[in-house]
């Protein structure tokens, strides 16, 4: 049988204030300094509609953000346009139509303008690696993801480590 004694230890000594400790946090992270810049990564499925609308959100409440939205074709064709997206607005344009996309672009940015955010969209059908590769271009401090599956249409553990390794957050919408 196991007995507990008190031991007879003097009182504890009282700790360092709060305000003698020292820094850690030597700068204020980007979303607080506000100049956050949310990428979300979406596909044609319902789950990415609500991840741009998530994100979408996100923007509206924090001031100074930008919104950029990758539109990742999942389908069966074979398009990589170029395009910067620090420039500005990426017009989607006659791809999008031809692919069939063109309700999906209408259908965000309807959900950005409803909610009074500018977002920008780019087009994508290349590899999940190239993806990731135009968010870590951007500069983006936050990224939203509407699907994550290990199959083609979806981004995968790895690649979202690898963000994640970079030191980004990323917000994964069931």
């Amino acid at each position: 049988m196991l007995a507990f004694r008190r031991s007879a230890r003097s009182a504890p000594e009282p700790r360092a204030s709060r305000t003698d400790a020292p820094a850690v946090l030597p700068e204020l992270p980007p979303a607080v300094a506000g100049r956050v810049r949310v990428v979300a990564v979406v596909d044609q499925g319902e789950r990415g509609a609500r991840a741009f609308a998530w994100a979408c959100g996100y923007v509206g409440r924090t001031p100074g953000a930008a919104l950029v939205g990758v539109v990742v074709d999942t389908g069966p064709a074979r398009f990589m346009p170029t395009f910067e997206m620090s420039c500005g607005p990426v017009v989607v344009g006659q791809m999008a139509e031809y692919l069939g996309l063109a309700e999906q672009v209408v259908a965000l940015r309807e959900e950005a303008d409803h909610r009074g955010v500018e977002a920008h969209l780019a087009y994508s059908d290349d590899s999940v690696g190239a993806v990731l590769d135009a968010v870590l271009g951007e500069g983006a401090d936050l990224v939203v993801v509407g699907f994550r599956g290990s199959g083609r249409s979806g981004l995968g553990w790895n690649p979202l480590r690898r963000l994640m390794r970079r030191g980004l957050p990323v917000v994964t919408i069931p």
